[in-house]
């Protein structure tokens, strides 16, 4: 099914992974990386932006509810994406490990030591079921816990869809039935498999981007609502950067329920679809995945130059968080191309071929 890409959505993307990125890149090394207008520090900080991933992820995965309902099998929706993330996930988690010990990693000591991989790290991760699932965080490119909570995501998305059928009830009760779990989780602090905070951050985001995309059904935001999101969106802004965390109060909570949803808003607007409206900005919004998925493989790169002096760090901090950030986005490119699309066309062969059996 051909959907019309959003390319102002795309923007999010790119903006968010670079931000993942230099955030990872301030908290591994000893210099003052942070951006003035958006502190990295307290309680705000930018693994934040995993749960506007999340939502985005929901929000573009709510236009399967009818084809599922239609009869979608269970290989075409989840197998496909499981199949479409696995190749990277086991590459970059490989590439990780390699890089670890190939550098030197390992013998640095402090943070760089509580990393320490093993083969059944490696496993979990390539698996995609590292967090979450049951099983203890391997810290293996430790960012690939988000995917390893967006697949859970995707599988309870297609049950619901065809539970809500059985119990003739329309789905969107059952997915406001996860925001009420995941909150839950987070209120209680509750560690079990599949229900503990790492998966209550997918259950509420994810499902709270279903429910937006649902609200909408492909429309526009009218004039008002778009500039109560403008007034939202500026006032926690405000608020955040002049370091009133107080008065934001639960920052998880409010990013995720009232701040990321507005954001979503105005960049689907008439307005946002004209500005940002290029082929370039999709290619980079594709490529900004793969740059989330290695930019941890880039700064064990940078720590073992760092280590053995043959690069120094803080003397110009924007010009090393830029080129750092240029660096990832490059490597992303050829991951793209190389990998990723590859893997993507392998996939889809395999399941054409095996549903013509």
């Amino acid at each position: 099914m051909e959907t019309k890409r959003e390319y102002a959505l795309d923007v999010l993307k790119i903006a968010g992974s670079l931000m993942i990125a230099i955030g990872h890149f301030q908290m591994c090394f000893p210099a003052d990386y942070r951006i003035r207008f958006f502190p990295a520090y307290g309680p705000l900080d930018y693994g934040y932006i995993v749960e506007l991933f999340f939502m985005l992820s929901g929000f573009f995965t709510c236009r399967y509810v009818r084809r599922i309902r239609d009869g979608l099998s269970f290989r075409e929706f989840f197998l496909r994406r499981y199949l479409r993330l696995f190749p990277l996930m086991a590459v970059s988690a490989a590439g990780w490990f390699l890089l670890y010990f190939l550098l030197g990693i390992h013998r640095l000591g402090g943070m760089w030591a509580k990393w320490y991989p093993s083969l059944w790290n490696l496993a979990v991760t390539s698996l995609g079921v590292q967090e979450g699932w049951g099983f203890a965080n391997s810290y293996l490119n430790h960012p690939m816990w988000y995917l390893s909570v967006l697949i859970f995501c995707y599988l309870l998305f297609y049950l619901l869809v065809n539970a809500s059928q059985r119990l003739r009830i329309s789905p969107y009760y059952l997915f406001g039935l996860m925001l009420v779990v995941g909150s839950g989780i987070r209120s209680y602090c509750i560690e079990l498999p599949f229900l503990n905070l790492a998966m209550a951050r997918g259950y509420c985001s994810f499902f709270g981007g279903v429910l937006l995309a649902a609200l909408l059904r492909g429309r526009r935001p009218g004039k008002l609502v778009l500039l109560l999101c403008a007034l939202d969106v500026a006032v926690i802004t405000a608020l955040i950067c002049k370091g009133y965390f107080d008065l934001v109060g639960d920052m998880e909570p409010v990013l995720t329920f009232l701040y990321f949803p507005a954001v979503i808003l105005l960049f689907r607007s008439a307005a946002a679809a004209r500005l940002f409206r290029s082929p370039v900005i999709g290619l980079l919004g594709k490529v900004s995945f793969n740059v989330f998925v290695w930019h941890m493989s880039g700064i064990l790169i940078v720590a073992a130059l760092w280590s053995r002096g043959l690069v120094t760090l803080g003397a110009r901090p924007m010009a090393e968080v830029g080129l750092f950030a240029l660096c990832c986005y490059l490597f992303g490119f050829l991951s793209h191309f190389c990998i990723e699309k590859p893997c993507a066309r392998l996939t889809d062969r395999l399941l054409q071929k095996f549903s013509q059996q």
